[in-house]
């Protein structure tokens, strides 16, 4: 029940809101950051994707990192997609696919898809 309601808060989030998000984990000292905003629907603020000691970021201003950009949002059942693209929005550089684990319904677990750098099982928690 606990994701059924999260996941309603986001596709009806208010202003209040914001500074809610996602972060996830993996291996490979994987870690996935995603500040949520609080409009109608599933907004990244921005987002911060760590494998080891390379950075993608929609912040400016990191030496070394690979800049990215929101490309689009959406929320499903029990679902919810991201992509992030460069930032000219040529390509996708990121996926991020979320599922509600089943039996457990305070659990959200996924896929992140860097596509030639790799691909990574991901655990999930709202905050």
């Amino acid at each position: 029940m606990r994701f059924v309601t999260l996941a309603a808060l986001l596709f009806v989030a208010t202003p209040a809101m914001a500074g809610e998000g996602l972060f996830c984990t993996g291996q490979d000292s994987l870690s996935v950051r995603i500040p949520l905003g609080g409009t109608s629907g599933i907004n990244p603020l921005s987002a911060e994707i760590m494998v080891g000691k390379q950075l993608w970021t929609t912040e400016a201003g990191h030496a070394d990192a690979i800049q990215i950009a929101p490309a689009q949002s959406v929320g499903l059942d029990d679902r919810l997609y991201f992509d992030f693209t460069t930032p000219d929005q040529v390509g996708i550089i990121a996926r991020v696919r979320l599922f509600r684990v089943p039996g457990d319904e305070g659990s959200i677990g996924g896929l992140l898809d860097l596509g030639d750098v790799g691909s990574w099982a991901i655990s999930c928690d709202f905050g």
